[in-house]
């Protein structure tokens, strides 16, 4: 046998083998590719998903915000309402007064105060008969009290003849 043919067969089994490890290389390539498509598909679903969580997350967090500052307003409102109490002016005429605190005695529309508007009662004097009426809806509280006309000095007729 010539040395050259053993070395050919040789040469061409070692290109066998490594034609057959490639073959195999390319096969496991493939069945890798085919597993990391599945993994990539499984990451953008999950991706998807994370985003849509996001998304629900941040809508979320929004109205806690709007429903912490809602209530925020609502214990001030509260707390602005426990410094007032319900005061009777006169038989039927109901207001709300303040007096306690660092504020001097005051009266609030009991109408425009439900409503969640403070409004300070002026007080004024209609032909003798004082009332505290209301700058945003006018309504006025009569408080029972008058104020007495000053007597006019006597003075004389100028119908009636001196004698």
């Amino acid at each position: 046998m010539d040395l050259a043919l053993i070395n050919t067969a040789v040469t061409s089994l070692a290109h066998i083998r490594q034609l057959g490890e490639a073959m195999k290389d390319i096969r496991d390539f493939n069945l890798v590719a085919a597993q990391v498509a599945e993994i990539n598909s499984q990451l953008l679903k999950a991706q998807e998903s994370l985003f849509a969580h996001s998304a629900q997350m941040h809508e979320l967090q929004a109205k806690y915000r709007e429903v912490s500052d809602e209530l925020r307003k609502a214990n001030e409102a509260l707390a602005e309402r426990g410094k007032y109490h319900l005061h009777e002016l006169s038989p039927g005429v109901f207001v709300y007064r303040c007096g306690e605190g660092e504020q001097p005695v005051h009266h609030l529309c009991q109408p425009c105060f439900d409503k969640g508007t403070k409004a300070v009662l002026q007080r004024h004097n209609r032909w003798g008969a004082i009332s505290i009426d209301c700058p945003i809806c006018n309504k006025q509280f009569h408080t029972g009290e008058h104020v007495s006309m000053p007597e006019l000095p006597a003075s004389p007729s100028p119908f009636s003849r001196r004698l």
